[in-house]
């Protein structure tokens, strides 16, 4: 009984030998299979392009037509997707009320100048600056959507407010 213990003891000790030494065994058959007789393995020249060109033609016509994909009607104010919290009930509610002033909005037109080259400039007045803007400028929170030299309006979008707010020359 006590050499079956030892010997129990002495696998244990070496399993790990023993693992090693066959997987070596098996690496080197494989190798011997490789280099004993290299005549076997039949070497195949690369596919040229029209061979390729011509089974994917073909795989190409077995495929069945594309469906047509149905318009998407998206919502034409983008910010509503990643402005909202989608995980709290109240949070397309609006805390402002309706009418928007333009003390509110913190933006204000001092005038309107026509360009000799054609161009309309809107000179817009906020709590950090007064600038020159064209139309389609975008700064801080707002972007000039339109501006009218002859009724003396800007039509001003905020993304503070989420709205259009249509300022006039005081």
């Amino acid at each position: 009984m006590q050499k079956l213990l030892n010997i129990s003891k002495w696998i244990w000790a070496n399993k790990e030998r023993m693992i090693l030494i066959v997987m070596l065994c098996l690496l080197g058959y494989k190798v011997y299979e490789v280099v004993k007789d290299p005549g076997e393995i039949e070497f195949k020249s690369p596919p040229t392009v029209s061979t390729v060109l011509n089974e994917e033609k073909k795989e190409l016509l077995e495929l069945p037509p594309m469906p047509i994909a149905p318009p998407i009607r998206a919502p034409e104010d983008w910010t509503s997707l990643y402005r909202n919290n989608m995980f709290w009930y109240y949070s397309g509610a609006s805390k402002q009320s309706d009418a928007t002033t333009e003390e509110q909005a913190d933006i204000t037109l001092v005038r309107i100048r026509t360009m000799p080259n054609g161009a309309v400039l809107a000179q817009l007045q906020t709590s950090s600056d007064t600038r020159w803007y064209r139309e389609g400028d975008v700064f801080q929170q707002y972007e000039v959507l339109s501006i009218d030299p002859d009724a003396q309006t800007c039509e001003v979008r905020s993304e503070r407010l989420g709205r259009v707010l249509t300022l006039t020359v005081e």
